[in-house]
């Protein structure tokens, strides 16, 4: 039989170093539970690239991707004025499609908002929803994650961070309701993922470098120890590549998989990388290289979701999105298998 120490020596915590259950980032319900979490995949290999290049009308400033069991999700910033796109050409939404890999045409679409230029450096939004709370415009829309049948998406704008609370039914997405983000450390934070088990919500700076992720529950407020200090989780070793962190998602396991992207050509290599971190204790377990060939391509969002593609049996996906200056952007959407499935 494994023991407890055993298994804490996978996740960095070493023979004669106290260990304090209380003070997990996350705390699961049954020791079992968190010795399961102690184990993850040691390979992961990329599925074939079909549907390869994903050219389309709706793939401008794509930010994530997520499945609810029947339908692929992704989340779109719209087209941006710099790039000399008029009202109406692809507006700030929610593209759904049905369980397919076919990506032609959306069969739904949900608009956040709509741009259209305005002067020069300035973003004017036409809103379908109420904006934020405090706030005229709807800015960035990010990366999204699902928990207990609801769509969160990220957005920010100025130092303030919210999600997009959205409900689903078959396919249709509907605003329910905007969540802000309690501001930590006086800098606006942005969402990495929702744990599936006790609905905790993962935040970070918007900063490169990440050192730590901060814990909110759903209703958007940090939690805290019963000291008063807020939970945090910090990452070791620290996210340091140079890129932003572009959303993320926590597996069953108790694992948080952190999407690193940014141009390739800020960057000056061809990969960019997808962290696995132990939602215990914050320690590294395994990185994916995700190639980007192209200067303009950058990692966006991932999304865990344990479903057969191309003929591949796969359980995280990524949407690299192919940054282009002078016209729509294409993207591709990668997806990855596990050498042991159901460690993720």
């Amino acid at each position: 039989m494994i023991s407890y120490r055993a298994q804490l020596a996978k996740i960095g915590e070493q023979p004669g170093t106290p260990v304090s259950y209380q003070n997990f980032g996350w705390r699961p319900a049954s020791l079992r539970q968190a010795m399961r979490a102690m184990d993850f995949p040691q390979q992961f290999q990329q599925a074939t690239e079909k549907p390869g290049r994903i050219n389309e009308d709706w793939t401008e400033e794509i930010q994530g991707v997520v499945w609810d069991g029947a339908h692929w999700i992704f989340s779109s910033n719209g087209s941006q004025p710099e790039k000399g796109f008029t009202f109406g050409d692809s507006p700030k939404a929610l593209y759904v499609f049905n369980g397919t890999t076919n990506f032609v045409s959306p069969a739904g679409a949900f608009v956040i908002a709509a741009v259209h230029p305005g002067p020069p450096g300035f973003t004017q939004v036409t809103p379908h929803i109420p904006p934020p709370p405090g706030f005229t415009t709807i800015n960035h829309v990010g990366p999204l994650v699902i928990h207990n049948g609801l769509l969160y998406v990220e957005h920010w704008i100025d130092n303030s961070g919210h999600l997009i609370v959205c409900e689903l039914n078959n396919g249709a997405v509907a605003f329910k309701e905007w969540m802000e983000l309690e501001s930590a450390e006086g800098k606006r934070v942005g969402m990495v993922g929702i744990n599936p088990w006790d609905g905790t919500i993962f935040t970070c700076h918007g900063d490169i470098g990440i050192t730590k992720l901060f814990l909110h529950g759903l209703d958007g407020k940090l939690l805290k120890r019963k000291d008063g200090t807020v939970r945090e989780l910090s990452l070791t070793p620290p996210i340091n590549d140079n890129g932003f962190v572009q959303g993320g998602a926590v597996s069953p396991n108790g694992h948080i998989y952190i999407a690193s992207g940014r141009r390739q050509e800020d960057l000056g290599r061809d990969h960019q990388f997808i962290y696995c971190y132990s939602a215990l204790n914050g320690h590294l377990l395994n990185t994916i290289a995700v190639l980007a060939e192209d200067t303009g391509q950058e990692l966006e969002g991932v999304c865990y979701a344990d479903v057969t593609r191309a003929g591949h049996h796969v359980q995280l996906h990524a949407v690299l999105l192919d940054n282009f200056t002078l016209e729509k952007d294409d993207i591709f959407l990668k997806s990855f298998a596990a050498s042991e499935p159901d460690l993720v």
